[in-house]
């Protein structure tokens, strides 16, 4: 008989990239979800969703500002929060992303006016 030596964790966390948990967002989560072998479930008011389901994750309808509970069940729970929190606080990587598709935009803008 194996007997665990962890506690559920939760921490809750605001969104904070512009659109949301959306499609990408939500994607970004469940891949790193499914790297750890715990339990994750992200809590919204009322709704709970697995962290390792898109289609769960999107029936959260968790718009920017929204909070999410994170709570995490597993050997390897505090890895798994850890990059879960992460990914939360960089917007879901979406920051960086939105910046270099700016930059492109504009090099394609500059690129037809010219100097």
């Amino acid at each position: 008989m194996e007997l665990w030596n962890y506690k559920m964790i939760s921490k809750s966390m605001k969104i904070l990239n512009k659109l949301g948990l959306h499609a990408r967002a939500a994607a970004k989560v469940v891949s790193v979800a499914n790297e750890y072998k715990s339990n994750i479930t992200l809590k919204k008011d009322k709704k709970n969703a697995d962290a390792k389901s898109i289609m769960k994750i999107l029936m959260l309808s968790a718009s920017k500002g929204s909070s999410i509970e994170i709570i995490i069940d597993g050997n390897d729970q505090d890895d798994a929060m850890n990059a879960i929190v992460e990914l939360f606080k960089n917007g879901f990587g979406e920051g960086l992303w939105a910046l270099l598709l700016m930059v492109i935009e504009y090099q394609k803008v500059f690129a037809l006016v010219g100097p």
